[in-house]
């Protein structure tokens, strides 16, 4: 019986995780965006963003979110250059926006690679 505790311990989890998943919702094409969209007070009447509310005011802490790249190349997007945005934009090269984005809503962005698995970790800014 005690052998089987693990197991019955991955698949509470799955199933707490799934059912997460579907109460909050999908419908965000990509990271960057959902970050754009909690910050500027879009998604404020949404399950999420009900949901983003009561732990901003449950918890003093910051919120953090972690992707995960498994059999990924190296790809420390921390690395590149800051976009100049002052430019003109007739002199920029395109892309780049994205990043300098998610560097302006973050309070830390770091990037680490070990194993085949690229992981990169943003603290999100506190919303003015």
């Amino acid at each position: 019986m005690i052998a089987a505790l693990p197991l019955l311990l991955v698949g509470v989890f799955q199933r707490s995780e799934r059912a997460t998943r579907d109460w909050l919702g999908r419908g965000l094409d990509g990271e960057v965006e959902a970050l754009e969209q909690i910050l500027e007070g879009h998604v404020a009447g949404t399950r999420i963003g009900r949901y983003l509310e009561s732990l901003r005011t449950r918890f003093p802490s910051a919120v953090v979110a972690e992707l995960r790249e498994h059999g990924a190349q190296p790809f420390d997007p921390t690395a590149l250059p800051e976009l100049d945005a002052e430019s003109p934009l007739s002199r920029r090269r395109p892309g780049g926006l994205g990043l300098h984005l998610v560097r302006r809503l973050t309070t830390a962005f770091r990037y680490e690679y070990r194993d085949g698995v690229g992981v990169t970790r943003v603290v999100l800014r506190e919303p003015r």
